[in-house]
């Protein structure tokens, strides 16, 4: 990996999108992530695992399982990155997929309530 790309930083704007350069970046690192490189395997899920705890905190409702979800389906997609054949735009809607199938089993193992001391 060039050093310009293991030197740069990810950038947001005031919402949490990601930049322009920063989706530049996607591909490169999904390909050497799956080539088994920890750097870019690091900046991969930096770059998502804002959005993907934000969406997790949607669909859990609590903090603790919203962690827990993101955590488990993180961990998750590093075991199975390799088999990953879809394309670094698609890596987002991948990852969303796995962290509300975690929520949801987490849900299931409550009893699938949601009440309003658990928000």
């Amino acid at each position: 990996m060039s050093g310009g790309l293991a030197q740069a930083r990810m950038r947001r704007d005031r919402r949490g999108a990601m930049s322009a350069s920063t989706r530049k970046m996607e591909p490169a690192l999904l390909a050497g992530a799956q080539a088994g490189d920890p750097v870019a395997l690091n900046r991969l899920v930096a770059m998502h695992r804002q959005g993907v705890y934000r969406f997790g905190l949607q669909v859990c409702r609590t903090t603790e399982d919203a962690e827990d979800a993101v955590q488990e389906a993180l961990w998750a997609a590093t075991r199975a990155l390799g088999t990953f054949r879809g394309t670094a735009s698609s890596i987002a809607s991948w990852l969303f997929t796995i962290v509300r199938r975690e929520c949801l089993r987490l849900l299931e193992g409550h009893g699938g309530r949601r009440t309003a001391s658990t928000r």
